[in-house]
């Protein structure tokens, strides 16, 4: 509701006085009070709804990321569930690897025993061969029955030797090798234990991050339920407030509508002067058009910008450019109207309650209009009467 400058209401109320019953006064200061009532009603309702759209669009950014976190611990869980089944094939390779280990370890002791074996047997015939010296030997020979026998004898002892130093070279060989394999496959356990480990703390990690992101959605779940509770509070308010806002329109049309009725006797005049009445209500020539016609008011010849005023207590039913008659106002007054045409300017709004005497615009010469003037109407049952029979003049 617009504002009522005090001094107008205090002047107008002085010119007036006849016209406006004494409770008006007090009764537009109860309309004010429960216009204000209404807006801060209003306000509150509005500050309400701003908190639950805001809530709500929490809520749906707690569900998206709270989606979003669950896909993550589906991913997280899958590579888990990877790093696991990796995990399981490593210790089989460590198992394995354990396993060549043992056997290769085994190999080593028996090659080792080999070597000491053929080395001990080797050294044995030495021992025997420096200990009796030749003679052991000759002994073999001389006993031979004939040249050809000593020759076998020979070559026999000969490979004899030979064969052993074969041997002991061959299993010499054989535990470098299982010595080198060893070595190697002790290198592989360990590549593979660091491996593990890795695979362990990967596992681990991934782990964590699963627990933080269960975490995160438990606490997504406590603030959504939090403003799901806060939204369902917030709407009984909103009801509250929907119940307390119509009680106040209620009292509000109800104040209105006394107001309106407290218009009695004729109008006030629509200027702050007796201005010259410029063509009176009845079937005239129509300045324009140059047809005879029923002009439904009465023009009022005045200066562009003259105060147009409210003839009555009312309620303002049409404020805008209403076509040939330009820029009109219309008052309903309990059943009667009063309308205000061609004006250059307009002050008042549609649904506003105005007293007698409260500037609705200005002169002027909008619509079908062929100067500035005031074109004053009454109209009772919406039918266009002689606006002076109801008009103080």
């Amino acid at each position: 509701m617009t504002k009522i400058i005090l001094p107008v209401i205090v002047v107008v109320a002085l010119l007036t006085s006849f016209l406006i019953p004494p409770e008006h006064g007090q009764a537009a200061t109860k309309l004010q009070q429960l216009e204000q009532k209404i807006k801060a009603i209003e306000a509150k309702e509005k500050a309400v709804e701003q908190s639950i759209k805001k809530n709500q669009n929490d809520i749906k950014s707690i569900t998206v990321k709270k989606e979003k976190t669950e896909d993550e611990i589906n991913y997280l869980k899958n590579a888990i569930q990877t790093k696991l089944a990796e995990i399981l094939k490593k210790e089989q390779e460590i198992e394995t690897t354990k396993e060549t280990l043992r056997q290769t370890t085994i190999e080593l002791d028996e090659a080792e025993k080999r070597v000491l074996l053929r080395d001990d047997l080797l050294r044995a015939r030495l021992r025997l061969m420096y200990t009796n010296g030749a003679v052991s030997y000759l002994e073999v020979l001389f006993e031979a029955t004939s040249f050809a026998d000593f020759l076998d004898r020979y070559q026999s002892l000969s490979m004899i030797v030979d064969q052993d130093k074969d041997i002991l070279e061959s299993n010499i060989q054989d535990k470098e090798l299982i010595t080198l394999n060893k070595v190697t496959v002790e290198k592989d356990l360990e590549k593979l234990g660091n491996l593990y480990l890795a695979l362990e703390k990967e596992k681990q990690d991934l782990q964590i991050k699963e627990h933080s992101k269960e975490v995160l959605i438990a606490t997504l779940e406590v603030k959504k339920e939090d403003l799901l509770e806060i939204n369902e509070e917030e709407e009984k308010v909103l009801m509250d407030i929907a119940t307390a806002k119509s009680q106040a329109r209620k009292e509000r049309d109800a104040e209105k509508k006394k107001i309106i009725a407290s218009q009695k006797g004729k109008f006030a005049w629509p200027l702050p002067e007796k201005f010259r009445i410029s063509s009176n209500f009845g079937y005239r020539i129509h300045p324009i058009s140059g047809k005879k016609k029923l002009h439904t008011g009465t023009d009022i010849a005045a200066p562009k910008g003259t105060k147009v005023m409210a003839a009555g207590n009312g309620e303002v039913i049409v404020a805008k450019y209403y076509g040939g008659y330009g820029n009109t106002v219309i008052i309903d007054h309990n059943g009667k109207w009063t309308l205000y045409a061609h004006m250059s300017k307009i002050s008042v709004k549609e649904g506003q309650l105005v007293k007698t005497g409260q500037k609705l615009g200005e002169v002027g010469s909008t619509g079908s209009s062929t100067g500035n003037h005031l074109h004053y109407e009454v109209r009772i049952n919406s039918e266009a009467v002689n606006p002076l029979k109801y008009t103080v003049h």
